[in-house]
């Protein structure tokens, strides 16, 4: 686990649910981070978050400048998938399945890297 500047993370979407937001922002600026690191994938020098859209806007709200991030090496996507990625894992239907994957442990961080190659190829398609 490494301690990440929270401006070279990316979410891996928007955060949806403002009553839990309002809630984590609540609890962060008594406690600060509480709980498990973000997990994620560095990609030149960029940190794509696999988990975590919540608590990484609380974070940006309450002001913490670092936060608790546990990198995955090897990524099999190049920073120009990653960037094509960003623009077509905004859906609801495509972050409800990789959040579910992800949250399945390390059987799941595997389905979750093939769910996003194949994100990219369909984008190349």
């Amino acid at each position: 686990m490494e301690m990440i500047d929270i401006q070279k993370i990316v979410p891996p979407h928007g955060a949806r649910d403002t009553e839990k937001l309002t809630e984590l922002i609540r609890s962060m600026c008594v406690d600060g981070w509480v709980g498990a690191p973000i997990v994620a994938i560095e990609v030149g020098g960029t940190f794509f978050a696999l988990t975590g859209s919540h608590r990484i806007a609380a974070a940006r709200a309450t002001e913490l400048w670092e936060i608790p991030v546990e990198v995955i090496e090897g990524s099999i996507l190049s920073p120009e998938q990653w960037e094509e990625l960003n623009m077509a894992r905004n859906t609801e239907e495509f972050t409800t399945t990789f959040d579910q994957i992800v949250m399945d442990g390390t059987r799941g961080l595997d389905a979750a890297l093939n769910l996003l190659h194949a994100e990219v190829e369909k984008e190349r398609a």
